[in-house]
């Protein structure tokens, strides 16, 4: 007999409580001036954060079988999102992974095109998972029951790409997993997006799912607490940072935001100059926010850095921009 809290996941009403998901960013990393550029001091950083969350207790009212409730203290249920950086980003632009969400377009390529597109998809995937390995290594070594799941591996169906949700079966494994006291462990990466022509032959295409877009998909399969993107910018600007005058970009103690639409992230950036990107920067960021919230409207959403992503993980901030952006919804 499956347990409770397996139960309550996609097959029923009831959602798992995630109390955290923290989304790193792939810049915190990475060195995404090159390609493949591994930043040990982001690794540092991780294993110390995670240390510290893993440390933390939290009180939950438990049923006793006799129509009561007793206390008991447990470790938080939280979840692990980290981008590709430089270990995804410039594959997935080289090979075009972008260009595949529409399946139809592929079918136009010639042999030899297709064929390049599909080494592309596979080299990208190589890249990430070799970074997703040295960051569960770099964990595990300290002492973080992390285990690695592939999103490749559970998105298929183009619905499950473009829809809000998981795939159920991702949505068990992650909750046997909680419940079994590992922390699961996602990141970026190159998915396949099966689609049914109007013969109903099956055409194959393929696209990039991002961790900010994995974190919104998180809060409509889960009953998600709190949710924290750690970047190496800190925050949210008033305007963007890489391409303001001296002095004139500041930090947004708080952002509210509606609709997704391009107006209202417009005082923020994408990528920085000269870096690849295919999932948007803090445009794409903050676009994922709207979803999450959206979702899950009770959701606490923070974008900082690493000075305050104990303090955003844990909820113990103030409003005074200490803590990087809290964004909220309109």
């Amino acid at each position: 007999k499956r347990s409770q809290m397996s139960q309550t996941s996609s097959s029923t009403t009831a959602k798992v409580t995630i109390d955290l998901v923290l989304k790193v960013g792939g810049s915190c990393l990475t060195d995404k001036s090159g390609r493949e550029q591994l930043r040990q001091d982001g690794l540092d950083r991780l294993a110390e954060l995670a240390t510290a969350i893993e440390a933390v207790k939290v009180d939950d009212d438990v049923d006793d079988g006799n129509a009561g409730y007793v206390q008991r203290r447990r470790r938080l249920r939280w979840v692990l999102l980290h981008g590709a950086g430089s270990f995804g980003h410039p594959h997935a632009t080289d090979a075009r992974l972008t260009d595949g969400i529409d399946a139809r377009q592929l079918a136009k390529l010639s042999p030899v095109e297709l064929q390049q597109r599909r080494l592309g998809f596979c080299d990208t995937r190589r890249a990430v998972q070799d970074l997703a390995g040295r960051v569960a290594a770099c964990l595990v070594k300290a002492g973080i029951p992390v285990t690695v799941l592939s999103p490749c591996s559970h998105f298929s169906d183009v619905t499950d790409f473009v829809g809000s949700h998981c795939p159920p079966g991702l949505v068990d494994r992650i909750s046997d997993l909680l419940q079994a006291g590992f922390v699961p462990a996602l990141h970026g990466d190159a998915v396949l997006a099966l689609d049914r022509d109007a013969t109903d032959e099956t055409i194959i295409g393929w696209s990039v799912l991002g961790g900010d877009a994995l974190a919104a998909k998180l809060a409509e399969s889960f009953d998600l607490r709190r949710a924290v993107f750690v970047t190496s910018s800190g925050g949210v600007f008033s305007q963007d940072p890489a391409t303001a005058p001296p002095g004139m970009a500041h930090l947004l103690p708080e952002i509210r935001l509606g609709g997704g639409s391009s107006q209202d992230v417009a005082g923020v950036g994408g990528a920085a100059p000269g870096v690849s990107d295919v999932t948007g920067g803090m445009r794409g960021k903050l676009a994922a926010a709207v979803r999450l919230l959206k979702a899950s409207p009770n959701t606490v959403v923070r974008v900082c850095g690493w000075e305050s992503a104990l303090a955003a993980c844990l909820d113990t901030c103030g409003g005074d921009g200490s803590c990087g952006t809290r964004v909220l919804s309109e």
